[in-house]
């Protein structure tokens, strides 16, 4: 076990609960300005929250957030991939920045997005294979937010491709995956079944909901042992996101308690 990716790890996790709330305010590099995060002075009313575990972010407004004495006491994760809306092929994310420069940043882990399918997962596994070479040494977690780009998957298929991909991702020593929510909850329980033992298992609040989906949603995921969220613009777009924070943070502490006993 590299001892830098555990201890770096562990500032995700909540010492309250063992848990991971974690936001992700990356979007603005896709998709352009957005409600709730327009500009980088958007968060700063709740980015301090106590609940907070850490966040996802670009270079640009992480270093906004560190200028205004934002992230004390908040892990940090850098995105270092990335692409366009704008790019004739927006689901290619190349390679913006290294974990040197996470480093030299400040940042605890870095974060990639690989959105997968059958017709690109060589050229995926490769680039991610050429971050884990350099990551690994230097003691850096490396979360990856992943996707099935199909989308006319049956339910067998959708859970078979998930359980594969998740179980190369651990071979290859990725220390958390963020997971899209399923369109039904009983396949989250497919999914995640035995898994959650060998990588830390996130998952996205998906499209805009409501707070108290996601607030059911959440129950959902603690109840099929994921290790947490990842969830960024049904956070950043609530209309009051400090007190969904809250709520959030309270599924997570009530649920059974989890104890860290190993995975990264």
């Amino acid at each position: 076990m590299n001892t830098g990716i555990t201890h770096r790890w562990s500032k995700f996790v909540s010492k309250k609960n063992g848990r991971s709330l974690i936001i992700p305010i990356d979007h603005g590099l896709t998709s352009g300005p957005m409600v709730g995060i327009n500009n980088f002075s958007a968060v700063e009313s709740w980015i301090k929250n106590s609940h907070i575990d850490g966040i996802v972010v670009h270079p640009g407004f992480l270093h906004h957030l560190v200028k205004q004495n934002l992230l004390l006491g908040t892990a940090v994760c850098l995105q270092i991939n990335g692409n366009s809306h704008l790019a004739q092929d927006a689901s290619f994310k190349p390679l913006l920045s290294n974990a040197d420069l996470a480093m030299q940043l400040g940042a605890d882990a870095i974060s990639l997005d690989l959105p997968f399918s059958q017709y690109n997962t060589a050229q995926s596994l490769t680039q991610l294979g050429q971050v884990m070479q350099h990551t690994i040494p230097r003691g850096m977690p490396v979360l990856v937010m992943f996707s099935l780009i199909e989308s006319d998957l049956s339910d067998k298929e959708y859970v078979t491709r998930h359980r594969k991909y998740i179980r190369t991702f651990s071979e290859m020593g990725v220390t958390a995956l963020k997971l899209r929510r399923p369109a039904r909850p009983e396949l989250l329980f497919e999914i995640t079944d035995s898994l959650t033992q060998d990588i830390n298992l996130l998952f996205a609040g998906g499209e805009r909901s409501s707070d108290d989906e996601i607030v059911d949603f959440t129950s959902v995921i603690m109840a099929a042992k994921a290790q947490g969220l990842c969830i960024g613009r049904n956070v950043f777009q609530s209309e009051n996101p400090a007190q969904l924070l809250n709520r959030l943070q309270q599924v997570l502490s009530t649920q059974e308690d989890r104890v860290l006993d190993g995975v990264f």
